[in-house]
């Protein structure tokens, strides 16, 4: 530690120099608002409101994003028999003919199986009246759906933690 080659010196300071000379690079992206929701999927629930409260004071478009993110109308399909049937119950059958109209053929039987013939029939029928719609749309109906599940979980009617975990092990 007393003596040192000068060419230990030299070598130090250059790569100090080059250590802090450096600017820093073009900025990459990291995930966003998916990522965002993963993260708060993860968290306690009162701490992620407390984290999405933040986000929407400063950017509420940010926020709402990541509302959509963190549970989506196909995660549903993880609730179990009593959770579905809670849910199908707080939502208009004309929604769930929309809401269906682009799920997967397993969520559609979740449905069907969780509802009388007669409903079951019935959303096949106007479902065949429909005709096409805007992808938009039916998102929009889909995220009413889960809006109602989300209204449900509040009141304590149905859980949705363990879609959110079951969801992010399939995503992430």
């Amino acid at each position: 530690l007393e003596t040192v080659s000068n060419d230990v010196i030299t070598d130090l300071e250059e790569g100090v120099a080059d250590l802090f000379g450096k600017r820093p690079g073009a900025p990459t992206r990291v995930g966003g608002t998916a990522m965002a929701a993963k993260l708060l999927n993860k968290v306690a629930r009162s701490d992620g409101q407390a984290i999405l409260e933040g986000v929407d004071n400063r950017n509420p478009a940010v926020a709402v994003e990541i509302r959509k993110r963190m549970l989506t109308f196909d995660d549903l399909i993880a609730l179990d028999k009593r959770g579905i049937q809670t849910l199908l119950r707080e939502v208009p059958i004309e929604d769930l003919v929309v809401a269906l109209k682009t799920a997967s053929e397993e969520m559609r039987e979740k449905v069907f199986s969780n509802v009388s013939t007669r409903a079951a029939d019935q959303i096949k029928e106007e479902q065949e009246l429909l005709g096409p719609m805007k992808l938009s749309d039916v998102e929009k109906i889909q995220m009413q759906v889960v809006e109602v599940a989300r209204r449900l979980e509040e009141e304590g009617k149905l859980t949705l933690d363990r879609l959110r975990y079951d969801h992010w092990l399939k995503v992430g």
